[in-house]
């Protein structure tokens, strides 16, 4: 217990030790104060001065601010009395910023001052300092830069800038006297002194420091060359009217500034923007000037990838940093697969000419004006590529500015030029139709990308002569690596298309079967080219085929498909018109939607490479705010065919539908569509499903242009979907027109008893 009451009592000592020793220290201060008057009443001015300082050092140190007032008369009492004036005026101006001195003797001494600087009694009340000698040449007062009285910061509006950039340096006076001063000129002084600045006192532009604000002057500067500039000296005059020669008061606040080095690393390491958020005015009595480096930024903006034959739009930033730009040109080196316009010069499509309007071998030339410093200039030009594929623009900028002349900024414009779609094209043989084609509802329909399973329905809905999924060719190719190809005949231009096989699973064939026919096992692009390129598949002439084109977007941003339309071949006709209009589409694909269109097309001359045409399309991007938008055209040469004239062509007739134990009756007939005759060899082959009559194989010889027909007597005995007994047919050098595997379905309805055999017996359907 006893050991927190001993801390109690020291902790309460220690405060009442501090007490008094702050007590001893304002006893012996009013001591020499007293000391101080005696000396004054015997004359001892120099003893009641050093009594007097070191009491108000005291009062000073310990914020008696009160107390210190009294101190601060005596001392200039004793200064006026001794005559020195400088010193007076250090203590009159302590004592003027004291806020407990009385307002009215501040004011009466201030105005006295004011009297003896201008050498003259002023009416009113005063307090003039009469014991100090006539002041005849200009007095000054060296100050602390946060003196009581007037304290002062300067800075520069920036810590960097450019030669002949107008900056501005101001400086921030803040006084504790409670009166308005008002004083004569204001000076500035400089490490180099052709940028001094003075300001005179004006009428119009009175100098007064108030005491309820800040007082801010502000003055311009523009340096010509190369410097870091800085403040040395602020000079504050009082009376002497402007004139530094005679009876004036100077108030000086200097700057003890580093060498110039230390200066110049200063300013490198100055964040400004850092400082500015901390206070409103900062003292930054310093800035670099450098000349601007000659230095133009240019930017590319553009919506890339390109598509091939628009008019892509390629917005170039030049951008002036620190010096003016007065004129320059923008070089796009020549490029065969390039071509370069500014959008008021863009060609006409439709002129056939326009690609020989250039200069061969020669660059592009865009001039353009004068650009300001720190401003930018935006020069539009339009881009046309022919080929698909990467280009590596080379753009040159030569510029003239007002610091150099000759100057050049390289870019290069790295532009992926692409087609809008990847193509898949189908080639599917059809029926042979004899009385026309077939009704438009059973062709695919545009927009259909189960084409297979839409032609096979067209294959089960007729008796046909091939199988489908042994005459179906389908081919996928990125069309944004196609070379160029220029038809000579025709002058345009277009890209081959290197074809690659879609794998069928209903025909497969092995690796050494494909490369047999031409095609790579590596996939993509192996293919043969385009113009080259056939069909593995053999067509028959006058045969109606099936074309279906599939496009699917690959752009990053929407395409509007407008058209697509076939240019067939000599040799190739447009037999089937397709259902909807091709040529007026505008359908909107973002990336990896997908657009069919079918055609129905045949070959009039037989061939191992019928070519087949091209396929046109048009597109666009899809601009859903601005109407301008740029119609690219292409053309995608078709893969030739294989094409035969089948000497013979068959026609079968059978029901579609049979009762059990009813018989019907199967006819097969043979065409010879030749000028010679044909032999072919027929077998048929025995099935579980109906009882039949008729010859099982035999021979025939085909007149030209003549025909045989051959009947066959079935009973059914089983009822459901069931196969037509099959047969083979062949001519005499091995080519299969018909074979086992090609089947016919027929279905039988069980026995009615109440019907009579005449009214069961179905009719013969072709």
């Amino acid at each position: 217990m006893t050991e927190p009451q001993s801390q109690t009592t020291e902790t309460s000592e220690s405060p009442r030790k501090e007490l008094d020793d702050s007590s001893r220290g304002r006893i012996k201060a009013r001591s020499r104060c007293e000391a101080a008057k005696t000396a004054i009443g015997e004359e001892k001015w120099s003893e009641a001065r050093t009594e007097y300082e070191a009491a108000l050092k005291v009062y000073v140190s310990d914020g008696w601010t009160d107390l210190s007032c009294g101190v601060q008369l005596g001392l200039m009492q004793c200064c006026e009395a001794q005559g020195d004036v400088e010193l007076w005026f250090n203590y009159a101006l302590q004592y003027f910023s004291n806020p407990s001195s009385d307002v009215e003797d501040k004011l009466k001494r201030h105005r006295g001052m004011l009297s003896y600087v201008s050498n003259k009694k002023s009416e009113g009340e005063q307090i003039y300092p009469s014991g100090l000698p006539a002041l005849d040449k200009p007095l000054t007062l060296k100050l602390e830069l946060d003196n009581t009285f007037a304290a002062v910061k300067s800075q520069f509006s920036k810590i960097k800038s450019v030669v002949f950039s107008e900056e501005w340096f101001s400086v921030l006076i803040t006084t504790q006297f409670d009166h308005p001063i008002q004083f004569d000129k204001l000076e500035i002084e400089f490490n180099q002194e052709k940028y001094n600045i003075t300001q005179q006192q004006k009428e119009d532009k009175p100098l007064l420091l108030r005491p309820e604000n800040p007082n801010t002057f502000s003055f311009p500067i523009t340096v010509e060359d190369n410097s870091l500039l800085y403040c040395k000296k602020i000079t504050l005059q009082i009376g002497g009217g402007g004139d530094s020669t005679g009876a004036c008061l100077r108030l000086e606040w200097s700057y003890d500034h580093d060498d110039d080095e230390a200066l110049l690393e200063r300013a490198e390491k100055y964040n400004y923007q850092q400082e500015v958020g901390k206070l409103p005015f900062i003292d930054r009595p310093l800035i670099l000037f450098t000349k601007p480096t000659p230095s133009l930024t240019v930017e590319l903006d553009h919506t890339p990838p390109a598509l091939l034959q628009e008019f892509y739009s390629l917005a170039i930033m030049l951008s002036a940093n620190d010096d003016d730009v007065k004129k320059g040109e923008i070089s796009v080196a020549y490029m065969d697969d390039m071509f370069v316009w500014l959008p008021e010069d863009k060609p006409d499509k439709k002129d056939k000419n326009w690609a020989s309007q250039r200069q061969h071998g020669k660059a592009a030339v865009f001039p353009f004006s004068s650009i300001e410093s720190q401003s930018h200039k935006e020069v539009t030009l339009l881009l046309h590529a022919t080929r698909a594929g990467k280009h590596t623009i080379p753009l040159t900028i030569t510029y003239e500015s007002s610091l150099a002349k000759g100057l050049e900024v390289q870019k290069a414009l790295e532009l992926l030029v692409v087609y809008p779609f990847d193509v898949e094209l189908t080639f599917a043989d059809s029926l042979l139709w004899s009385t026309g084609p077939p009704p438009a509802s059973q062709l695919p329909a545009a927009g259909n990308s189960q084409l297979r399973e839409a032609s096979s329905q067209i294959a089960t809905s007729h008796p046909f002569l091939y199988r489908l999924s042994s005459r179906t060719a389908a081919f996928m190719e990125s069309t944004n690596t196609f070379p160029q190809v220029y038809d000579n005949a025709n002058g345009r231009l277009y890209s081959s298309i290197q074809f690659t096989p879609i794998p069928d699973s209903r025909a497969r064939s092995t690796d050494k079967e494909k490369e047999k026919e031409g095609w790579s096992s590596s996939g993509g692009g192996g293919g043969p080219q385009a113009g080259e390129s056939v069909v593995q598949t053999t067509f028959r002439m006058d045969q109606p085929i099936h074309l279906t084109a599939k496009l699917i977007a690959t752009t990053p941003f929407p395409i509007t498909v407008r058209s697509i339309e076939l240019s067939p071949a000599p040799g190739i006709t447009l037999w089937q018109k397709p259902v909807n209009n091709p040529s007026q589409i505008y359908e909107t694909l973002y990336t990896g939607e997908e657009y069919d269109q079918a055609f129905v097309i045949k070959a009039s001359e037989s061939s191992e490479s019928v070519a087949t045409g091209f396929l046109g399309v048009s597109a666009s991007r899809h601009l859903s705010s601005s109407g301008g938008d740029d119609v690219v055209l292409f053309d995608l040469p078709l893969p030739n065919i294989s094409v035969q004239q089948v000497p013979i062509t068959i026609e079968i007739q059978a029901p579609i539908t049979a009762w059990l134990g009813c018989p019907i009756t199967l006819t097969v007939t043979l065409y010879n569509t030749t000028k010679s005759m044909q032999a072919v060899d027929i077998a048929f082959h025995d099935c579980r499903s109906f009882f039949w009559s008729g010859r099982a194989s035999m021979t025939y010889d085909i007149l030209p242009q003549q025909h045989v027909v051959l009947s066959y007597n079935l009973v059914p005995i089983q009822i459901g979907a069931n196969n037509l007994p099959s047969f083979d047919i062949k001519t005499k050098d091995g080519v299969h027109i018909v074979t086992p595997q090609d089947h016919w379905v027929v279905y039988i309805h069980p026995f009615n008893k109440h019907k009579t055999i005449n009214e069961m017996q179905p009719k013969q359907e072709a």
